[in-house]
Parts: structure tokens; C-alpha cells; sequence
């Protein structure tokens, strides 16, 4: 994908000993925004964190005092070039047990977490049936593309 003035700028910061490559990250946030219809300027930011960090965040935002594998953090209004859009927190604790558990590459899972994040911060939702069939389909097509990029 051509990066064009509405494309936006993705920050990965993923820590060197989980060995996961940001330029790989960033091609997934930006291929899962061509399948969801939502025109996104501003920042994403991407963090891959480990189970006691996102313990952490799920508890302060949501309540939940274990950890989970995705949290997206839409920020609303915020979709013009060089302000933030939303942050993604990935679980690598989490992804690897799921990926073991899923019998899926670890690079797979976080892909799956990763497309599963960015469409929340798009609005899509998998509260009722027919958003989450909707939101469900979107990610099955992004992650049949990145198979065939791989």
C-alpha cells in the first residue's frame, strides 16, 4: 500500500526480546484499514506488552483484574493527519499461549489479535450477531490476504 497524505502513521513499539519485526505489524494495521471502510489519517499505536502489563490495563479500564489478549483504545474525533487515531495493547503472553492452544504460528495469532484490534478502533463491534458476523467476515478476508503475502 502507498502511504498518501490520509494514510496514517502506525507506531509499533515492541520490545526486542519478543523478536517481532515492526515493519511487519505496521503491514497488517495498514491492510486491515483497505478492507475496513473508514478513511484513517491520524496515529495507530501498536504495543506488545506481556500478561502483567496488560493485567494492568484491563483492570484500570475495564475492571476485569486478569489479563487478555487485545485492548483497543479509540480516541473519537481524532482522525486528521499527525493526531492520534487509537492505540492497540497485544498480550505476547497471551498470543503464545493462544497460538499453542490454536495450534497457529505465533506470527499468526498476533496477526489475528492485530486485525481483531485495529477494527475496533474502526467502530466495528462483536457485541450483537450481525456486527459481529460483519466484523468477523472483515477479519477473515484481511487474514486470508496475509496468508497469501506469507
Amino acid at each position: 500500500m502507498n502511504r498518501t497524505a490520509f494514510a496514517p502513521l502506525v507506531v509499533v513499539r515492541a520490545p526486542r526480546r519478543y523478536g517481532l519485526r515492526p515493519a511487519a505489524l505496521r503491514r497488517t494495521v495498514e491492510l486491515t484499514l483497505e478492507y475496513a471502510p473508514m478513511r484513517v489519517a491520524g496515529e495507530i499505536g501498536v504495543a506488545i506488552i506481556d500478561d502483567d502489563e496488560m493485567r494492568l490495563l484491563n483492570r484500570r479500564y475495564l475492571n476485569k483484574d486478569a489479563p487478555t489478549d487485545v485492548l483497543s483504545f479509540p480516541l473519537d474525533g481524532h482522525a486528521c493527519a499527525g493526531e492520534p487515531f487509537g492505540d492497540i495493547a497485544i498480550s505476547y503472553d497471551t498470543a503464545r499461549r493462544q497460538a499453542q492452544a490454536y495450534g497457529a504460528t505465533l506470527a499468526r495469532e498476533i496477526d489475528r489479535l492485530l486485525v481483531h484490534g485495529v477494527l475496533h478502533l474502526c467502530g466495528y463491534s462483536h457485541d450483537r450477531p450481525r456486527e459481529a458476523a460483519r466484523m468477523h467476515g472483515i477479519a477473515k478476508r484481511v487474514m486470508r490476504k496475509l496468508a497469501q503475502r506469507a
